[in-house]
């Protein structure tokens, strides 16, 4: 009988702790036009109002390693296009700027490095620690043919993108947000003129907030869920994109 009431005790607390867990199931996707993401780490970000939303979806991507075997990562993003007020100074104001907010979580014992290895495309590069956190504001020049996005809105940008990254690493760097503010290469000279490429990191600057908060939390209260990605979004260059992971403990 003591047997009985221990097993029938334990029982309980499992089905306790299950009840209480699937009390705040954890979701990626929209809150109104804006990224929210109730699991770990728990976050919303905010777009701008002068940018809308125009897609928003998930996949499964394979990641480059140094070792035998490939990562692999769940991504979800959203994507935006808009004439933002403070457009007028850019080179290219006739043409809608774009923005992309992704949350891509590494599968089990994968990790990105810390430091990050910097994407091949960078301009202008810095890193600095907030709440905890790494974050690296980074200034690219995009390539069509090597950019998994040019193709994720209804017109491609053939010259090239010029593109401003904020990437934040979270969970022991397991998961990385990246919110992204693009606006289309009109003259290859901007390159290296640095006025106008502080001109637009300023701009970018004004697009995205990021807010913590806790998975409880009622912003979470009505998160949309994402369509998968349609195929046309490679998932090859969306991996190769993410960057290299290794192994937890076992980086180079």
């Amino acid at each position: 009988m003591k047997m009985l009431l221990f097993s029938l005790g334990i029982l309980s607390i499992v089905l306790l702790l299950f009840w209480f867990l699937g009390c705040t199931p954890q979701k990626r996707g929209t809150s109104g036009d804006s990224f929210a993401s109730n699991g770990r780490p728990a976050l919303i970000v905010n777009i701008r109002n002068d940018m809308t939303l125009t897609d928003g979806y998930w996949c499964d991507v394979s990641l480059p390693t140094q070792q035998s075997q490939p990562g692999n990562a769940r991504v979800y993003y959203t994507l935006y296009e808009g004439n933002p007020s403070f457009q007028e100074s850019s080179p290219a104001p006739e043409q809608k700027a774009r923005a992309l907010i992704l949350l891509a979580e590494a599968g089990s014992n994968w990790e990105w490095p810390n430091p990050s290895h910097s994407p091949r495309e960078i301009l202008r590069q810095n890193k600095e620690i907030i709440n905890g956190s790494l974050l690296y504001r980074e200034t690219l020049l995009l390539k069509p043919e090597t950019d998994p996005f040019n193709q994720s809105w209804q017109t491609t940008w053939t010259q090239g993108t010029l593109s401003r990254r904020f990437r934040y690493f979270f969970q022991h760097n397991s998961v990385k947000l990246i919110m992204e503010y693009r606006e289309p290469l009109s003259d290859s000279t901007i390159v290296d003129d640095l006025h106008q490429l502080r001109a637009f990191e300023a701009r970018a600057e004004q697009v995205f907030t990021l807010v913590r908060l806790t998975p409880q939390d009622p912003a979470f209260a009505n998160i949309k869920t994402l369509s998968t990605a349609p195929t046309a979004i490679s998932r090859r260059e969306l991996g190769k994109w993410l960057g290299d992971v290794y192994r937890r403990g076992r980086m180079e």
